[in-house]
């Protein structure tokens, strides 16, 4: 874990299987990232490429089972090389660009 990892997480009032079919449905299509592959039941993970400044991010949107009626939705944003120590708001930009391409498909919580 760096200093310079990002993550956001919320609570999204719709069952876990709803929500991890909609973000799937985005995850091609999230501006500036690339999908990758899935992780473990309930991950996606999308990449960066590498540009000038940086070696690229890795993003990873993971859906969990809250409650029958609730999803736990974690963005972590992480610089490709561990040993970085600015990532000049990549890590940021790269949570806002996901939570762009899920705010029209997933319903509003408050926190988003």
């Amino acid at each position: 874990m760096s200093l310079v990892d990002k993550h956001y997480e919320f609570v999204c009032p719709l069952n876990v299987n709803t929500v991890l079919e909609r973000v799937m449905s985005v995850a091609r299509s999230v501006k500036g990232l690339y999908f990758s592959h899935f992780q473990q039941p309930g991950s996606v993970v999308l990449k960066s490429s590498a540009s000038l400044w940086s070696w690229g991010e890795t993003v990873t949107i993971e859906c969990r089972f809250f409650d029958p009626n609730h999803t736990l939705i974690h963005i972590s944003s992480v610089p490709a090389l561990a040993t970085t120590l600015i990532d000049w708001g990549k890590g940021q930009k790269n949570i806002d660009r996901v939570l762009e391409a899920l705010r029209p498909v997933l319903p509003p919580t408050g926190r988003m």
